[in-house]
């Protein structure tokens, strides 16, 4: 990014105009969680497509995001469109016609397939992407639900600490996984934390949305019918595997668990996970998850590879050692 150089703010009209569009541009991309390049974005939608006015918009959003968000708002909303974008029209079409992971993702995922255009378009025009680094929190125990949350790229572990200390893995949510229903229609606070096992790519659908989808949609109805009675089995199991089963087989139940076909329809037979992120997601050390995978291969149940499990027996993974 130019580094601005503190010389006299005065701006013009144009510039006005342009530093307002380039705030917007931020604002709405990027959900005001991070900045791109200036000269980058100023190329992008400047509407006389020179860098005549780079220097001084630099300069005037150097001098206070608040202040400048402020004045930006008002000049996009005072602006007429009076300034002829023939220059730059057909790069900013090329750029708006490349499908971003963020509409492909709600376009295909399976809640979204029946839903009336005016809704996509809701959807679409309402949810937000971030980046969530590794070891960072999607979301926090005790804050309150605003979004409904869905993985589009990477692995989200849903889990919790005790007051003493002692932490306990719920679920692992990989791509195509949504989660977070139940706090959005009970209108409470997260019950648990989540947390990124490696670089992910998280969807942020706000609750109204959420409930207009709800209150409008059938289809989206049964869905949530579905997601929830699949999640209530899910938890069930988890207790039952708790009590009952060995590290081996309670290793073979999560990792069926992470091919459900209705929870995470991305995933078919193969998953990208580390045996860290599995010895994180069950509880148990990384030498005891490489040693129980060992033998579940030698079975025939599943295939290790770097980086990643293949599923040869998914049945067979449910049922073992019950």
């Amino acid at each position: 990014m130019i580094r601005p150089t503190r010389t006299n703010n005065q701006l013009g009209p144009h510039t006005e105009t342009c530093g307002a569009r380039v705030w917007s541009f931020w604002e709405s991309r990027f959900y005001g969680l991070e900045r791109v390049n200036l000269q980058a974005t100023h190329s992008e939608v400047c509407p006389k497509n020179d860098n005549s006015c780079l220097k001084a918009v630099g300069n005037c959003l150097s001098y206070g995001w608040e202040i400048w968000r402020c004045k930006a708002k008002s000049y996009c909303n005072s602006y007429d469109g009076a300034v002829d974008h023939t220059a730059n029209a057909s790069r900013m079409k090329r750029r708006e016609s490349k499908p971003t992971v963020l509409r492909v993702a709600l376009l295909e995922a399976q809640w979204a397939s029946h839903l009336s255009p005016e809704l996509k378009r809701r959807v679409l025009a309402e949810t937000v992407s971030r980046k969530i680094s590794l070891g960072s929190y999607v979301c926090r125990k005790g804050e309150p639900a605003k979004h409904w949350i869905g993985v589009l790229e990477g692995l989200v572990k849903v889990a919790s600490v005790s007051p003493e200390g002692k932490p306990v893995s719920f679920i692992c949510v990989p791509a195509g996984g949504w989660f977070g229903e139940g706090a959005l229609l009970k209108n409470e606070r997260r019950l648990y934390d989540a947390v990124a096992l490696r670089p992910s790519v998280v969807a942020y659908m706000p609750r109204a949305t959420f409930m207009l989808l709800a209150d409008t949609s059938v289809t989206f109805n049964r869905f949530l019918v579905t997601q929830l009675n699949e999640r209530l089995g899910q938890f069930v199991a988890m207790v039952e595997h708790d009590r009952l089963l060995g590290p081996e087989a309670r290793l073979a139940a999560e990792l069926a668990a992470l091919f459900n076909p209705v929870l995470y329809p991305g995933n078919r037979t193969s998953l990208r996970i580390s045996q860290e992120e599995l010895a994180q997601l069950v509880g148990l050390p990384r030498q005891r998850v490489n040693l129980a995978l060992k033998r579940l291969e030698k079975a025939g149940l599943l295939q290790t590879e770097y980086g990643g499990i293949t599923a040869l027996d998914l049945d067979g993974l449910r049922r073992y050692g019950q």
